[in-house]
């Protein structure tokens, strides 16, 4: 059977991370980290099983071509991401220990109420595809919680999409407070932040960044594709520091807002809120539309 009958575990000092659209590849050694798909984490995952390179391709079924698989492989191997083998994969020689984690970021939803032009996620309301997974369940994100806490992290913030779209947020804020993160930070578009949302987060002593794109409501719901956002969004700031909730604007630098910038530095600093210098647009999603670059 040639090279099928190869086994193709992780080499030492490499380990797998299962996500829900993509998984990594963390290298202990070199604290380097290798971004692969969802379904290219389930081959590798079958070959930390133990299972050889046939035995995985009849476990993917008939509609994930053998060719496809053993090209992938080869592709994984030229860069040192698995070995193979004709021999199963040893009980690990060495004890790494636990690498320090200083800070975690959470996507807990896919989904957005708005439509912003230069969005790295590509976010919409609603999954384009039946298929398209909705996000993690309030039970695998706890779970990732607890990992984050055990690996000694104490800084953590919920993104998106917009965070405010789970009606479990407030769960997962008390749940990650329990296991001791100091830090949490809810990165929201501030829309949908109700008052008693924006109550809870004083008493919790949360952390708020929000996305503001213009001191022209025009400028902003241009970016946003929603009218009436600019307001909305106004509104919870403006209500997120009268709590005195510590708050901090994002400003991404694009096309539409480019004159507007220092501007916009000066409103967002008249209200008092911190406010770095602007981020670049990402090449990600509706960012890699070219058209809105600064």
């Amino acid at each position: 059977m040639g090279l099928l009958s190869h086994y193709f575990p992780l080499p030492e000092g490499k380990v797998l991370a299962n996500g829900a659209k993509y998984s990594v590849i963390l290298d202990l050694q070199s604290g380097k980290a290798y971004r692969v798909s969802a379904f290219a984490g389930r081959i590798i995952e079958l070959g930390e099983q133990g299972l050889r390179i046939v035995e995985a391709i009849e476990k993917l079924g008939p509609k994930h071509e053998a060719s496809d698989v053993l090209s992938f492989l080869r592709e994984l191997v030229s860069q040192g991401l698995i070995v193979l083998s004709t021999d199963p994969k040893p009980p690990s020689s060495e004890k790494w220990p636990l690498p320090k984690l200083h800070f975690l970021w959470i996507e807990v939803t896919p989904r957005c109420n708005l439509h912003c032009v230069h969005c790295y996620a590509g976010a919409e309301v609603e999954a384009k595809k039946a298929e398209e997974p909705v996000g993690l369940s309030r039970e695998e994100l706890e779970g990732i919680i607890d990992e984050a806490a055990a690996l000694g992290c104490r800084r953590l913030q919920f993104t998106g999409g917009e965070p405010a779209l789970r009606d479990d947020l407030r769960e997962l804020v008390e749940h990650a407070k329990a296991r001791d993160l100091k830090v949490i930070e809810v990165f929201t578009n501030g829309t949908l932040l109700t008052e008693p949302m924006i109550q809870f987060f004083a008493e919790e002593g949360i952390y708020v960044a929000i996305s503001v794109y213009s001191h022209r409501a025009e400028t902003h719901d241009k970016i946003t594709g929603v009218p009436g956002s600019f307001e909305r969004t106004l509104s919870s700031l403006k209500s997120l520091l009268a709590h005195g909730i510590p708050t901090r604007c994002v400003v991404v630098a694009m096309k539409q807002n480019e004159d507007e910038l220092d501007a916009t530095g000066d409103f967002l600093s008249q209200l008092g809120v911190t406010c770095r210098p602007p981020d670049p647009v990402r090449p990600s999603g509706r960012g890699t539309n070219m058209e809105h670059w600064p």
